[in-house]
C-alpha cells in the first residue's frame, strides 16, 4: 500500500513539473514573439541587437528560441511604442543583496554604546572577584552559588563586548582599578567570612520596598537596535535572577548565625556544669583513696 502510494505520488509530481515547464516555455515564447510583432524594426537602445528569427516575428511554437533571443526577452530594452521595458534578469539578485543595517545613520555612533561598555565591564570585573570568593569559601552551598552567577557574569562580559564589536566600536577599559582591586583583595581573602564579604562587597542585598528598579532605566533608549534590546533584555532577566540567588544565599547565612550565636550561652552553660561534674567527681574519687 505504501508503495503504491509513494508511486503515485511520484508520477503526480513528475507531471505536474511537466505542465508547469510547458506553461512557462509557452509564455516566454509568447513574450518574445509580442515584442517582435510590436515592431518589424524595432528601435532598441541599449541591450543586445534582436535576432534575425526574432526580429520578423517568425518564431516556431514548438521551437525554443535561441540564447539571443531569449536575452531579448529578459534585458531591460526601450523598444520604441513599448509601455515599459522588461523585467531584468538581474533583478531577482538585487533583493538578494545584503543590505548594511547600521543605526541612527550609517556612521553614527549610538547613544547607548557608554551603557554597553559599563555592563561589559562591570561583568567582565565581577567575574573575577566571584571566582576568588568561590575558591576560598568553606562552605559548598556558597560556592556552588557564587560560581554559577561567576559563570553568568563572565558571559555577560563577553556577550555585551561582542555586541559592541558587532557595532563596529571596540570596549574602552577604565583608567582606575583601585576599586577593583580592593573587591578582588575581599573576595579572596581567607580570614573573611562569607557573611561578611557579602556585606563588604554589596550583593544579595534585598530592594526597599518603593525603591526603583535600577534596570527599568536601561530600556529608556528608544533608538536601541533590535539585536541589542534582545541582549539587554536577557541580561537584565539573569541579573535579578542572581540577585534574587545571592540574597537567598545570604539570608540563610544569616539565620545560620543567628541560630549559632543563641545557642552559645547555653553550651557555654552546659560546659560550666560539665566542669562541675568533673571536679565533684575527682574529689569523690580523692576520699576513697
Amino acid at each position: 500500500m505504501t508503495d503504491s502510494y509513494l508511486r503515485t505520488a511520484n508520477l503526480q509530481y513528475a507531471s505536474t513539473v511537466t505542465e508547469f515547464t510547458q506553461k512557462s516555455e509557452a509564455f516566454r515564447q509568447h513574450i518574445v514573439y509580442s515584442l517582435c510583432k510590436r515592431s518589424q524594426a524595432p528601435k532598441i537602445s541599449g541591450g543586445w541587437p534582436i535576432p534575425p528569427q526574432a526580429a520578423a516575428g517568425n518564431i516556431p511554437q514548438n521551437d525554443s528560441p535561441g540564447p539571443r533571443a531569449r536575452c531579448f526577452a529578459l534585458r531591460p530594452l526601450r523598444i520604441q511604442g513599448a509601455v515599459r521595458p522588461i523585467m531584468s534578469p538581474r533583478m531577482p539578485f538585487e533583493f538578494l543583496r545584503p543590505v548594511r543595517r547600521t543605526l541612527s545613520g550609517m556612521n553614527s555612533k549610538p547613544s547607548y554604546l557608554g551603557l554597553l561598555n559599563a555592563i561589559s565591564l562591570a561583568e567582565t570585573e565581577a567575574e573575577g572577584y566571584l571566582n576568588c570568593w568561590a575558591a576560598t569559601t568553606k562552605s559548598d552551598d556558597v560556592r556552588c552559588v557564587i560560581a554559577s552567577v561567576a559563570i553568568r557574569e563572565g558571559e555577560h562580559g563577553k556577550a555585551f563586548a561582542k555586541r559592541i564589536s558587532e557595532l563596529g566600536f571596540a570596549v574602552v577599559p577604565r583608567g582606575d582599578s583601585a576599586e577593583a582591586d580592593a573587591k578582588m583583595a575581599i573576595a579572596s581573602s581567607t580570614e573573611m567570612s562569607d557573611c561578611e564579604k557579602f556585606e563588604k562587597l554589596k550583593v544579595g542585598r534585598q530592594a526597599e520596598p518603593g525603591t526603583k528598579d535600577i534596570f527599568s532605566s536601561f530600556f529608556d533608549d528608544t533608538s536601541m537596535d533590535i539585536q541589542t534590546g534582545a541582549l539587554m533584555g536577557r541580561y537584565v532577566a539573569e541579573e535579578r535572577d542572581s540577585g534574587r540567588m545571592l540574597a537567598t544565599c545570604y539570608q540563610q547565612l544569616q539565620a545560620a548565625n543567628q541560630s549559632h550565636a543563641a545557642a552559645s550561652p547555653a553550651l557555654e552553660g552546659l560546659a560550666g556544669q560539665l566542669g562541675r561534674i568533673e571536679s565533684l567527681l575527682e574529689k569523690l574519687v580523692s576520699a576513697q583513696c
